[in-house]
Parts: C-alpha cells; structure tokens; sequence
C-alpha cells in the first residue's frame, strides 16, 4: 500500500507549519520528492513481483483535515483510509483473483 501522508506538492502555509521538517531534515521540496521516489519503487516492486498494490495516497494525501500531524491520520483519517482498502478489497473479491 502506499503511505498516506499530509506532505504534498500543494500544501498551504498553514498545512505546512504542521509539517516537522527539523526532524525529518528535509525542506518540503525534497520531502515530497522522497515520497515520489518511494512511491515509484513501490510501484516498481509490485509491478516485477506482479502483487495488486492499494494507493491510499491519491485519496488521502494533502487533506488537512484527515491527519493529527503531518503524517499519522486522526479518527476521521483512519475511517477514510478503512474505506479505501474495503473498496479494494471489495474489488479483488468480485474480479475473483487475488492481484
């Protein structure tokens, strides 16, 4: 699956501010950079390894309101993210195949 994360190239100010830079010693630019780049090796194992990979990120990512910090989900976060993976979930079990 692909990580969730408030980090993204959109981000306002304020999302920013939430955002702990000093800790991870990357600027916001380099920052979301990483996470394409992780993004894509995940992309790029599961496509060799030929495994079904759930992108939460497209759904979730950058939406403020759905993080208690810049990467961890609140209550309502961790109920958007259940909902992505069910509906996946959901979509392998009528496809009939597991990938």
């Amino acid at each position: 699956m692909i990580e969730t994360r408030l980090v993204a190239p959109g981000n306002t100010s304020k999302e920013k501010s939430r955002i702990d830079y000093d800790y991870v010693l990357m600027t916001h630019d380099v920052l979301c950079d990483a996470f394409e780049k992780l993004d894509a090796i995940i992309h790029d194992v599961a496509r060799r390894k030929d495994v079904r990979v759930i992108d939460a990120s497209q759904q979730i990512t950058g939406k403020d309101e759905l993080f208690a910090n810049h990467i961890h989900l609140n209550e309502q976060g961790s109920e958007a993210l259940a909902n992505v993976v069910a509906a996946e979930f959901a979509k392998i079990l009528r496809e009939g195949k597991g990938r």
